[in-house]
């Protein structure tokens, strides 16, 4: 029997769980599995990145819209719509679905629920989001399996108990960016360097400490210029903080970009300050392509790149050491490229999409044998 698994996810652009969810469900068809994604959304939203981006790699998407909140009601249809189509797993990507979904008692759901947790972001006490993440909290109990993207994770939520396992994130190696490397425009001059950072602007990626580090060493830096590719509700602080060092002209936060593979071509590092993480794909884009990375000692960082013999590994929040770190990659970028070689050597073997398709695969058949 081949497995019908339904991935699930309230998708915000093309970041981090949205890649790792398409290398996967490619991983699961060249595995013989069927994968189809349910993409949710809201009815103003048009349609979706991921849902184009998983056509085009001839994955099978089922737009759903329902409204904003606690939809019970259209959990339900989609349960329903599971149950009708024959899925022998559901497999659910983020807050929605984790939620929606694992309120349902298992009797009723009847198709084995598997939950991943890309991240886990703790909030104020009694704060709107310390509520939902209570609620968070208690559908994960609910579930038929946990899986955390790194031990980090796992601990730092801290109770998802027997039923939590940790499956690193993988990347497809086989799959190139068209074109080779140099194929998307980032506007760089030949005599550029470029550093770039990638995600949504929010106060848990750090992109505040990376505008204050590189200001504070850009006049040691001749030629190099800083990038941000993400939106959201930090756009307006980031470029105020960005004018009020006097660094228009060599920072820059050009917006969302689906082309991140392609845009690695033309970057020389990669920077990643978040205060929170799980394993972010980011980071395994630059170890694929080679691209040296400085990253916050947070989450599953300091385990893929190899405790730092792999990458520099700096304090997350600390603007000073940040800076040092580029410093020491413009300076030294022999010793960058030889740890970005360890660290592609790494990707090879511990964090491909065929290491996680296998171990995932392992989780369902061990679901499907408890439900019988």
């Amino acid at each position: 029997m081949s497995l019908r698994v339904l991935h699930l996810i309230d998708s915000g652009g093309l970041y981090g769980a949205e890649h790792m969810l398409l290398d996967l469900a490619c991983a699961q068809r060249e595995r013989g599995l069927q994968p189809e994604i349910l993409s949710a959304g809201t009815p103003a939203d048009g349609e979706k990145p991921l849902e184009p981006a998983a056509r085009a790699r001839g994955l099978t998407v089922h737009a759903f819209r329902m409204r904003a909140g606690l939809n019970i009601s259209k959990g339900m249809e989609v349960l329903r719509f599971a149950q009708r189509e024959g899925f022998d797993i559901l497999h659910s990507h983020g807050y929605k679905f984790n939620v929606l979904l694992g309120l349902l008692p298992r009797h009723m759901r009847r198709i084995p629920l598997l939950g991943t947790v890309h991240g886990y972001v703790h909030a104020p006490v009694f704060s709107k989001m310390w509520f939902n993440r209570q609620l968070y909290n208690f559908s994960f109990v609910r579930m038929d399996m946990v899986v955390c993207v790194s031990e980090a994770t796992r601990n730092d939520a801290g109770f998802f108990g027997r039923h939590a396992v940790v499956i690193n994130n993988g990347l497809d190696l086989q799959e190139q960016a068209a074109g080779g490397s140099g194929m998307a425009d980032t506007g760089r001059q030949a005599d550029d360097f470029l550093i770039a950072a990638f995600g949504r602007l929010s106060g848990e990626k750090g992109f505040r400490d990376l505008v204050t580090a590189f200001t504070r060493v850009a006049a040691q830096l001749p030629g190099a210029r800083l990038c941000i590719w993400g939106e959201g509700g930090m756009r307006a602080e980031l470029e105020q903080l960005i004018a009020s060092g006097g660094m228009n002209d060599r920072v820059e936060l050009p917006g969302y970009s689906d082309q991140v593979e392609a845009l690695l071509g033309n970057i020389q590092l990669v920077v990643i300050p978040s205060y929170s993480e799980g394993l972010p794909m980011i980071l395994l884009e630059a170890m694929k392509y080679r691209v040296p990375v400085i990253a916050s000692r947070v989450g599953a960082m300091p385990d893929v790149l190899g405790s730092g013999s792999c990458g520099i590994l700096v304090p997350p929040g600390d603007a000073n050491s940040l800076g040092e770190a580029i410093r020491e990659v413009w300076h030294d970028r022999g010793a960058a490229l030889e740890r970005a070689e360890r660290a592609h050597t790494r990707l090879e073997t511990l964090y491909s999409s065929r290491v996680m398709e296998e171990q995932y695969r392992q989780v369902y058949m061990r679901l499907l044998g408890e439900t019988g």
